[in-house]
C-alpha cells in the first residue's frame, strides 16, 4: 500500500480559534498543525514573510494551559497562505503530543460535525 502524505509523523490538524499559540516575544502566531518535528503556522497579517532559515524560539500555549519551550529553522513559507513551517531543533516529547491529542478529541466531542 502506497500513500501520497511522505510525513512519517503523527500530527494534530487544528481548528480556527481552538489552536494553541507559539509565542515568540510579543508575536503570536496560529498553530495550524503540530507534529514531534515541527509545526506549520499562521503568521499575522502585520508581519512580513520570514526568510527560509531563520531561527524561531519561543513556547507554544496550548488551550489546556500547557506551555512548551520550542525553538525551529523556518523550512517553508507560503507567502498567498500566509504560513511557515519550521523544523524543531529537538523533538517535541511524545507523551506532550500524545496529551494535546486527548484533550482536543475530548474538546471536540461535544461539537457538530459538519
Amino acid at each position: 500500500m502506497t500513500s501520497d502524505n511522505k510525513r512519517e509523523n503523527f500530527r494534530i490538524h487544528y481548528l480556527g480559534k481552538d489552536s494553541p499559540i507559539f509565542v515568540v516575544g510579543i508575536t503570536e502566531y496560529r498553530v495550524i498543525d503540530l507534529s514531534m518535528t515541527g509545526v506549520l503556522l499562521q503568521f499575522p497579517k502585520t508581519l512580513e514573510a520570514p526568510p527560509l532559515d531563520d531561527f524561531y524560539e519561543g513556547v507554544i500555549k496550548f488551550q489546556d494551559s500547557t506551555l512548551s519551550p520550542v525553538s525551529g529553522t523556518v523550512v517553508r513559507v507560503d507567502k498567498f497562505q500566509m504560513r511557515i513551517a519550521l523544523v524543531f531543533v529537538k523533538m517535541l516529547p511524545g507523551a506532550v503530543l500524545m496529551e494535546q491529542h486527548r484533550h482536543w478529541i475530548n474538546k471536540m466531542k461535544g461539537r457538530k460535525v459538519r
